[in-house]
């Protein structure tokens, strides 16, 4: 019995790092932690990010002002992915989109990807309440990419490692956003939306 386990915890682990071969060989051998040619989706969003934070500090109630359209929540929400709120929200948002994003977008197709991030934040923006938290829900996009990760990691690798990653994120938010139990629903709300794009049959 021993024995017939280890066998198939050698073949999770065999397909796992296959895998990651395949995806290395579409960095063109590059360490896959590395924004590079082969991520262009994310390196564009990168780029949106920064620009964002400069629209950000020269255009500071932006969110105000695009409430007020018609459908305004929806659109601070949409706006949010892309607009962090501050240096240190672009921070945490572009050093996580490095680390994640560059990975997902070898892992999914490009459509898949960009719902992935924009669904995610919009989602989480709407659930965390855009008209309360403002534009600090736009690193709740990051969070879908997570959920991806998540589901990529369960498809090829080993399930319960997939959940030991989901919690430890989980728990690294909890003290990093003081229990705020709105940011906490969008946070969740993000993620779930990057596992169910990333387990679509399409």
């Amino acid at each position: 019995m021993n024995g017939g386990k280890g066998r198939g915890l050698n073949d999770e682990a065999r397909k796992y790092w296959a895998a990651q071969r395949k995806q290395a060989r579409r960095y063109g051998g590059r360490s896959q932690w590395l924004p590079s040619s082969g991520a262009p989706i994310t390196m564009g969003i990168m780029a949106l990010l920064v620009a964002g934070t400069i629209f950000g500090a020269l255009v500071p109630y932006w969110s105000f002002a695009v409430g007020a359209w018609p459908g305004g929540f929806f659109w601070v929400a949409l706006l949010s992915t892309v607009i962090p709120n501050g240096i240190l929200s672009l921070i945490f948002a572009g050093l996580f989109l490095w680390i994640l994003g560059n990975q997902v977008e070898g892992m999914y197709e490009p459509w898949r990807y960009l719902v992935i991030y924009f669904g995610a934040g919009l989602v989480g923006a709407l659930l965390a309440g855009a008209g309360g938290l403002g534009p600090a829900t736009g690193s709740l996009a990051i969070f879908g990419l997570a959920g991806a990760y998540a589901m990529y990691i369960a498809k090829v690798g080993n399930p319960r490692q997939a959940l030991q990653w989901a919690l430890i994120l989980l728990v690294i938010n909890l003290v990093l956003t003081g229990f705020n139990l709105a940011y906490l629903a969008g946070m969740a709300g993000a993620f779930i939306v990057g596992v169910a794009v990333a387990r679509l049959d399409v």
